[in-house]
């Protein structure tokens, strides 16, 4: 053993201590401390975590509730930020708000999940029902069971054409289930809504993916279109709105039509 210290780093943390009057009758009046401890500086997280230490100390102490902040419930609840480790005691803690089921930190602090599917962001969860069994103080057994909805919700991605052939979606359950459809044509399909909803009658969302989309919007500079003739600044546009340039025969079209147009004007 060395008979020195040695430091090998440095890890920041940051204590808080609250100071309460106490209100019972088992002691002398005085004032009592909540501790709370975080690592780095999260100001919401080291208050909660003294606010619950010291209210999970009331009952000890023999203190009449006379506020919310002395309920280990209410606040255990409402604050924000609590490190795992305030459950410690606690066989099972049932979690709320986060709709994926998942544990947190240990098996038996858990987020059960929402039963249904609320956003195309959680698509690919699974929901499900938790099932707790209690037996002996520290045992606790804890299974899932899988719920499937009467629709799901799907995500589907192609071309019009192919979203739209009978052996892509006969065998499915996407003529009933809620969609969102992403289409990669590079041109739009004129009332592409009112035609998918013939067949998907559920769709609640569309939208594109292709060269036009990922391109982004197009600005144009006002300086730069001044020194540009309109021929340029059409197939600029084009280029940007489609995603490819003009063809050859398309650059011929125009340029007869603007030259025809500045005749006419003559």
């Amino acid at each position: 053993e060395l008979d020195f210290p040695l430091v090998i780093g440095e890890i920041e943390v940051t204590e808080c201590v609250t100071i309460s009057r106490y209100t019972g009758t088992a002691l002398e009046p005085c004032f009592t401390q909540g501790y709370g401890l975080v690592f780095g500086n999260n100001e919401r997280k080291y208050l909660s975590m003294s606010i619950v230490d010291r209210a999970l100390r009331a009952k000890e102490m023999e203190e009449e509730e006379t506020g919310p902040d002395q309920n280990p419930e209410f606040v255990l609840l409402h604050g924000d930020n609590v490190d795992a480790s305030v459950f410690d005691a606690f066989d099972y803690v049932a979690l709320g708000h986060l709709h994926g089921p998942q544990a947190a930190g240990r098996p038996t602090l858990r987020y059960c999940g929402s039963p249904l599917k609320y956003s195309f962001s959680e698509v690919s969860q699974t929901k499900s029902v938790t099932l707790m069994e209690l037996a002996e103080k520290g045992r606790v057994e804890v299974r899932t069971r899988p719920l499937t909805p009467l629709r799901e919700l799907v995500e589907l991605r192609g071309r019009y054409e192919e979203l739209t052939l009978r052996s892509f979606y006969q065998a499915t359950s996407y003529p009933e289930d809620y969609l969102h459809i992403t289409l990669t044509d590079e041109e739009d399909i004129p009332d592409a809504v009112g035609k998918l909803r013939v067949i998907y009658r559920n769709l609640l969302k569309l939208d594109y993916d292709n060269a036009r989309t990922r391109a982004g919007q197009w600005d144009a500079q006002l300086p730069d279109a001044k020194r540009k003739s309109p021929l340029e600044l059409f197939a600029e546009l084009y280029e940007k709105q489609n995603g490819q340039p003009m063809s050859e025969e398309q650059n011929n079209f125009l340029r007869e039509l603007i030259e025809k147009i500045w005749e006419e004007q003559v």
